[in-house]
């Protein structure tokens, strides 16, 4: 609650709506960037997409790393999604970070020197 309270102070409505906005974009951007790029490559590679496959009504991808023809490879193209995802969207997530309010100059205490 603080930190919508100083986000609302600083630039009320806007300011609170801008932060949601750019963190519903980040997250969306970054499901399907990832995504995509762990199908790509688990195509490129012949391997199964945890993705695709799931149980039923669980809304979760159903193979796991563990599951793999190889395990090790599997692995390796989930962090590689990952990593690729966070470097593609980092500018915005700078974006995302200048939005979190900062406390003002009036609150810090300064030391008494006499």
């Amino acid at each position: 609650m603080e930190v919508l309270s100083q986000s609302w102070q600083r630039d009320s409505a806007w300011g609170v709506w801008k932060g949601a906005n750019a963190t519903f974009v980040y997250n969306v951007l970054a499901k399907t960037i990832e995504s995509w790029t762990r199908s790509l490559l688990s195509a490129v590679l012949n391997l199964p997409d945890p993705g695709l496959l799931g149980p039923s009504g669980t809304g979760v991808g159903g193979i796991d790393i563990v599951d793999s023809p190889n395990p090790l490879l599997s692995l390796a193209v989930a962090v590689g999604a990952s990593g690729l995802a966070g470097f593609l969207l980092a500018p915005l997530d700078i974006v995302r970070t200048r939005h979190v309010p900062s406390p003002t100059l009036s609150a810090t205490i300064t030391p008494n020197i006499s």
